[in-house]
């Protein structure tokens, strides 16, 4: 509201269900003059007559029943209400007023219905700020995640409404030329606050950080300004914005069009066309997969019937272990090991199965410190260790075991990323002098090789040997290459 002028109606509100649209000037209300707050208060659920200007100098009264209700909750129904989708000229777009970015169902939504659009209007004017996490993930990807949405999109900026953490997508959209902007620059107000009521209509704001954004207002990439007062509900910024969208999409290459599958004509195997085939027989595992690290999975031999078996590390100090064929289910506990588990594989220990796990301990002041640590079949504790890392630097650790030169004896394979964290915005870090390591040690914590290597590392495997000439070979992954590490094989020493 500005000067009594309607900026915006929340979707799925009582305003929205009167012939109010924006443009219009409240004048009184219940006959007393106009104001934002002490107009409404007491009357929850009780008929409100306003008396309003469309059109300068002609007044008409509208009837509206205000509720009691938290606007942080007004404003996420109103941005999953807001979702819907229109046509322009010949293309179909999907639209998006994100009232705030603290709401996550929205963009659930407009990703089912990516397929059946050309593009997306995301509408960052009016509302608050908010959490960038939904809607970076959503539209940048996060870390190595790719981003949900994949086609052109517009943003609408203003220079009052679009502000905190929608000024940070929007920027970073914009840099990364994931998007263009309409509209005029934003508000240049991002600094990450605390909240306080203060009496009974006022709220005190607590800075608790700065961004580099905090007085420096994104300006945007097509300049639409728009005077909202007696405008009849029309938008200057959004017809800008669907013309700007189509130029976007027409500049597009075309990508090359896929054939169309008959599904008769479906791919024969072993003499049975695929819809003959089905499932005979689905087994519910009589485990809680939801709590465990399905990225640290691993399967392995757990004790040597040649069949191998799923190794589930949990957030707790539990590790599940499910036989091949799901029949079962078996619980390791290591109770003189008190740390989230992380990464566990089977290591031979003088004929018998021991385990070698690796596990990351968040320590207060110095960061993530991680810990390996060798079992017996039993679950008791032959060592631990940790690379005694400096202050303020954090590490991650993942494990592989296996005998690596061919003397009967198995060896421990650590992969280790050190780094340090900074904050970069209210919820986020950026990492910085990232570097990573190969840890080769004996069953009694001996190094015995170490190596450097670029990038985090995400896998840790040990490769059988092809032939029977070679050594096995020790498979890491990072974010951005595959390494393979060969061993020469070398006789036992007598």
């Amino acid at each position: 509201m500005v000067n009594g002028f309607v900026r915006g109606i929340l979707e799925a509100s009582p305003a929205a269900e009167t012939d109010l649209i924006i443009g219009d000037r409240i004048i009184t209300v219940d006959n007393e003059p106009f104001h934002p707050v002490s107009s409404f208060r007491g009357k929850a659920g009780r008929t409100t007559t306003f008396e309003i200007e469309r059109v300068p100098g002609t007044r008409k009264a509208i009837q509206v029943t205000p509720v009691l209700e938290s606007l942080h909750e007004a404003w996420l129904r109103a941005a999953v209400q807001s979702v819907q989708t229109f046509k322009h000229q010949d293309k179909v777009f999907a639209y998006l007023h994100a009232w705030t970015l603290f709401g996550a169902d929205e963009y659930s939504r407009l990703t089912e219905l990516q397929p059946t659009v050309d593009g997306l209007l995301l509408d960052f004017r009016d509302g608050f700020g908010g959490n960038t996490m939904f809607a970076s993930r959503f539209l940048l990807g996060y870390s190595q995640m790719q981003p949900l949405w994949h086609k052109p999109v517009v943003i609408l900026t203003s220079s009052d409404g679009t502000r905190s953490a929608k000024e940070i997508v929007a920027a970073a959209a914009q840099a990364r030329h994931k998007a263009k902007l309409v509209g005029t620059e934003t508000a240049g107000a991002v600094l990450p606050c605390r909240f306080f009521a203060a009496g009974r209509d006022a709220v005190m704001v607590a800075p608790m950080s700065w961004n580099w954004l905090e007085g420096n207002p994104i300006q945007p990439d097509v300049v639409v300004k728009r005077d909202i007062r007696y405008c009849r509900g029309s938008d200057v910024q959004l017809k800008k914005a669907k013309d700007v969208l189509l130029e976007m999409i027409q500049e597009r290459p075309e990508q090359e069009a896929q054939p169309e599958v008959d599904i008769a004509q479906q791919p024969q195997f072993l003499d049975h066309n695929l819809g003959d085939v089905h499932a005979t027989r689905l087994v519910e595992l009589s485990v809680n997969r939801g709590k465990f690290a399905a990225s640290r999975s691993r399967w392995a031999d757990t004790d040597n019937n040649g069949s191998k078996d799923l190794v589930l590390p949990s957030w707790s100090e539990d590790v599940h272990i499910v036989c091949s064929d799901g029949a079962k289910t078996r619980i390791l506990r290591f109770p003189d090991f008190q740390e989230p588990i992380v990464s566990i594989v089977p290591a031979p220990l003088d004929g018998e199965v021991g385990w070698f796990l690796a596990s990351s301990a968040m320590t207060t002041g110095t960061g993530q410190q991680p810990i390996a640590a060798l079992f017996s079949a039993t679950g008791d504790l032959i060592w631990q260790a940790h690379p005694g890392l400096p202050q303020g630097v954090s590490g991650e650790m993942i494990t592989a075991a296996g005998d690596l030169n061919g003397d009967g004896q198995c060896e421990l394979v650590i992969g280790l990323t050190t780094y340090r964290q900074e904050r970069t915005g209210q919820r986020r870090w950026t990492r910085r002098d990232e570097k990573s390591y190969i840890l080769i040690l004996d069953t009694h914590a001996k190094l015995q090789c170490q190596r450097s290597i670029d990038g985090q590392i995400s896998m840790l495997e040990i490769m059988e040997p092809l032939k029977e000439e070679d050594s096995p070979a020790v498979l890491v992954a990072t974010w951005h290459a595959l390494h393979r590490f060969q061993f020469t094989l070398c006789p036992p020493t007598p």
